[in-house]
């Protein structure tokens, strides 16, 4: 865990993923937010990535709708900043991947990613 010294996280901003509305983000992830740059000192960029427009839930099908990265990036003032992505769970990647790639089109350099868990498919095809 050397990377995420105290050093490294003061200079990084810490921006969790838009859920699929505003509403649940909010309850997911403000206090969240806040809690951890308060105890880490990574500054919190809770509102830097909002969602313009409701979607319905990746594992509810909305992954493949317009809705879905309905994104508005206020990241201007990051481009020597590291940022670190959080998001709850890894599905497949689309959505990190998809964010990482407007980060760095917006002259973002580093991007971490960090997960609470990811998802485990079985294969039970060959049983």
């Amino acid at each position: 865990m050397k990377n995420f010294g105290k050093n490294y996280l003061k200079k990084s901003v810490f921006i969790p993923i838009p859920a699929s509305t505003k509403f649940k983000t909010k309850n997911r992830y403000e206090l969240f937010s806040k809690l951890v740059s308060k105890r880490t000192g990574v500054y919190n960029g809770f509102n830097l990535i909002e969602r313009t427009r409701n979607s319905f839930p990746k594992h509810g099908g909305g992954f493949g709708c317009s809705e879905y990265f309905a994104l508005d990036f206020k990241v201007s003032s990051l481009k020597n900043r590291p940022v670190i992505l959080f998001d709850d769970l890894y599905v497949y990647g689309e959505t990190i991947d998809f964010i990482s790639r407007k980060l760095k089109m917006k002259e973002v350099n580093h991007v971490e990613c960090l997960f609470l868990g990811k998802t485990i498919f079985n294969d039970f095809s060959n049983s």
